[in-house]
């Protein structure tokens, strides 16, 4: 297993773009460490384990996204196939100044090659300007749930 790091906390679109820089540098390590692996097709167990490199507080939710979409079309053609996990957890106590993840996917079919660069040039058309893609954008006023005024 490579050690991938601590999947970093995900964070609302437009905002904290240092952080948006640094999710980007992880998905690429994750790219990079996964690189040649075929791809699974069909529902997907997930079991991660998690070793931070520090005690500090997280929200294991928030960290499980980032890895997940980190994986995209690299294990899994679309976290979407996460249909379970299992043994999601932090590790106990501080690991070292490396984080890491340890990480089991269960699944029942490999994508061919084929379907699997499909689908990256698929999502790549769709983040063209002007595709028509699922991209969009906030506007109109700001709801403040729960304030009164």
């Amino acid at each position: 297993m490579a050690p991938l790091g601590q999947p970093l906390l995900a964070e609302r679109q437009g905002r904290h773009a240092a952080r948006q820089r640094r999710g980007q540098a992880y998905k690429a390590r994750v790219a990079a460490a996964h690189r040649g692996q075929r791809a699974l097709k069909g529902p997907v167990v997930l079991s991660a384990t998690l070793y931070p490199p520090t005690c500090q507080t997280s929200d294991l939710g928030n960290r499980l996204k980032v890895l997940e979409d980190a994986l995209e079309l690299l294990t899994y053609l679309n976290d979407s196939q996460v249909r379970r996990y299992r043994d999601v957890a932090f590790a106990d106590g501080v690991h070292g100044n490396v984080a890491r993840v340890e990480l089991v996917l269960d699944g029942q079919e490999w994508a061919p090659p084929a379907e699997v660069e499909a689908e990256r040039v698929r999502r790549a058309e769709q983040s063209r300007p002007g595709s028509g893609g699922r991209r969009w954008r906030a506007t109109g006023p700001r709801k403040s749930w729960g304030a009164s005024g």
